[in-house]
C-alpha cells in the first residue's frame, strides 16, 4: 500500500495575509478551568501527539493555536479580526462572532501568534469535525484581506 499528503508551503515573500497551520492540545474541562484561573494542573498534554491524532472526547476543550504572517494591520488599532466556523459533515454547527487578534506573548517580529479554546459540549454529535480560522486583515487589497486555515479532527464519545 501507499499513502500520501499534500503540504502546502507559502510564498512569504510575496507579502500577503498568509496562516501557519494550526495546532491543537486536548484538555479536560477541569484543568483548561484551573488554567483560566492561573493555577497549575497536574494533567499534562501533547500537543504534537494531539495534533497528529485529532481525537477527542466530547466534553474536554481544545486549545488552538496559529501563526499569523504579513498581517499589514496593526494589532489593537485598525486591527485583525479572526472568526472560527466549525462544520459536522460538510455542514455548520457552530459560527463564533468576530473577534480582534491578541498577540500571543511569544509573538516574534513580522508574525503573531494567535490562540484561541473551543469546548466540545457534553452532548456533541461524535463524528468528524472542521475548525476554520479566518483572519481578515481590513489594510490588505481585498483580494488578499482573508486568510484561512483549517484542521479536521474527531469527536468520540
Amino acid at each position: 500500500g501507499s499513502a500520501n499528503q499534500f503540504v502546502d508551503v507559502p510564498n512569504l515573500k510575496k507579502k500577503r495575509l498568509t496562516l501557519s497551520g494550526v495546532v491543537l492540545e486536548n484538555i479536560s474541562y477541569e484543568a483548561w478551568q484551573k488554567r483560566s484561573k492561573g493555577v497549575a494542573d497536574e494533567q499534562t498534554s501533547n500537543p504534537v501527539g494531539d495534533t497528529a491524532q485529532r481525537r477527542f472526547k466530547h466534553g474536554t476543550v481544545i486549545n488552538y493555536g496559529l501563526t499569523i504572517f504579513n498581517a499589514k494591520a496593526s494589532v489593537g488599532q485598525a486591527g485583525l479580526v479572526s472568526q472560527i466556523k466549525l462544520f459536522l459533515d460538510g455542514k455548520p454547527v457552530f459560527e463564533g462572532s468576530p473577534r480582534p487578534v491578541v498577540p500571543g506573548s511569544d509573538s516574534a517580529p513580522g508574525a503573531i501568534n494567535l490562540t484561541g479554546t473551543l469546548s466540545l459540549a457534553t452532548k456533541m454529535t461524535p463524528g468528524e469535525y472542521v475548525l476554520q480560522i479566518a483572519i481578515t486583515d481590513p489594510l490588505a487589497k481585498e483580494k488578499y484581506r482573508t486568510a484561512y486555515q483549517f484542521v479536521q479532527f474527531e469527536v468520540i464519545e
